[in-house]
């Protein structure tokens, strides 16, 4: 039923429809929690610690977690994609994950001191990251087996329980620290349930789960420099100014993941596209720009109001930050990377990646200097556009295809000028 009320709205296609609203919900609740948690009166410093447990866990996984998934798509484009290979492949990604967040844990420790002093957390955190990743192929699980109500269903499920779970030991007096002992073992019983529904133990393959890693280590490394961005912003701001700053930053850095989870979900639909990828692509943009322009545009507008009314007004500064990132949807709905996935040029998307992170780290580092946090988000845009452009010059050098031929210009364009004259309107009157 949700999916036929907003199949208007979102992707065309069944299965990246379905992402979309998984998607969504995840970021609604999260979102919703946050709202919870102030309006409650929780502390401020509290509130900070569990940023930065969002923070640190989101940095540990996502690029493992998204690289994963595009290759457990491809591997459905071809065919030869077994849900038990894919498991259990995410379960020797869920190790590199864990180990990864350790290696941050002995060398940038000190920066989520305020988080890793409670008890448990040092020793929880590397767990539930391992099971974070295994868990999360019930997306994959659902749409081999054209089940994509029940990858809607499952996502709204299990994150109003964690967000009971999270609000409710909060409220009441425990700390972080029990909220994860909490969450590792809500993760574990969804791992066995996966176990119980799933035939991967049926046959445990030998060689097919390592070769499902080395499959998606390209498009795992492509991920962590795409998402770097992301997170090296938000180790700039960290590291030049306090923790109170820091969490109102990252309350109005919250639409990019909007942006993103909703191009992702297209982007993965895209792969497995079989007809004309031209047109599906085109048509993708279409609707994702005269879905997103007009939420974004009087989100845009009123943001200073809302971030004050919601939450409180210190937050006013948020807005101005939640503005800047949804100006990124404008070089973003332009998907060119699908080419690159189509034609498995998986190593020059990583390269690229690694170009754009380097300049993203110097402009911001620059323009840090004169803008302050501001400075920030601005550098992010504008080398996201210029990649973007690059990007665009090089498909059609490499691929032959025009971009004529699979980007909506007007629809394009009115979605910059709607956006741009939003945020100058938004910018005159309250900053």
């Amino acid at each position: 039923m949700i999916t036929r009320i907003m199949s208007r709205f979102l992707a065309s296609d069944e299965n990246a429809r379905a992402l979309q609203i998984s998607g969504i919900l995840r970021f609604g609740i999260v979102l919703f929690q946050g709202i919870i948690l102030v309006k409650a009166g929780l502390d401020p410093y509290l509130i900070a610690v569990v940023e930065s447990f969002y923070f640190l866990y989101n940095l540990s996984r996502y690029y493992f977690l998204s690289g994963g998934k595009y290759a457990g798509f491809s591997k459905q484009k071809e065919r030869s994609g077994d849900f038990a290979n894919i498991f259990w492949g995410f379960n020797l990604i869920g190790l590199l994950s864990a180990i990864t967040c350790i290696v941050i844990l002995i060398t940038v420790g000190t920066d989520f001191s305020s988080l890793l002093e409670l008890d448990y957390v040092q020793f929880v955190l590397p767990l539930l990251l391992f099971f974070s990743l295994p868990i999360d192929t019930y997306e994959l699980f659902y749409i081999i087996r054209k089940k994509t109500v029940h990858v809607v269903a499952y996502t709204a499920i299990v994150q109003l329980i964690q967000l009971i779970g999270l609000v409710a030991l909060l409220l009441t007096g425990y700390h972080m620290g029990h909220v994860l002992l909490f969450i590792t073992c809500l993760f574990a019983i969804r791992y066995v349930h996966i176990l119980l529904i799933s035939d991967v133990l049926v046959k445990i393959p030998r060689l097919g789960a390592v070769k499902f890693v080395v499959f998606a280590m390209p498009l795992i490394l492509h991920s962590l420099l795409a998402g770097l961005t992301d997170y090296v912003d938000g180790w700039l701001i960290k590291a030049h100014f306090d923790d109170a700053a820091f969490a109102i930053y990252r309350y109005g850095a919250r639409e990019l993941p909007l942006n993103a989870i909703l191009i992702s979900a297209v982007i993965s639909g895209l792969i497995m596209q079989k007809n004309d990828e031209k047109q599906a692509i085109k048509q993708e943009i279409k609707r994702v720009l005269k879905t997103l322009t007009p939420i974004l545009s009087l989100l845009i507008l009123i943001s200073p109001l809302l971030f004050q009314l919601v939450y409180s007004s210190d937050y006013l500064i948020s807005a101005l930050y939640f503005n800047l990132y949804a100006l990124l949807i404008l070089s973003r709905a332009v998907f060119v990377q699908v080419y690159f996935y189509r034609a498995d040029d998986r190593w020059l998307l990583t390269w690229i990646s690694l170009a754009e992170v380097a300049c993203n780290i110097g402009l911001s580092l620059v323009l840090l200097q004169y803008f302050g946090i501001m400075g920030v988000p601005i550098a992010t845009l504008v080398v996201d556009v210029v990649f973007r452009i690059f990007m665009i010059v090089l498909v059609r050098q490499k691929y032959n295809k025009r971009l004529i031929e699979y980007y909506p210009v007007r629809v394009h364009m009115i979605s910059v000028l709607a956006l741009c004259t939003c945020f100058y309107i938004s910018y005159s009157i309250f900053f």
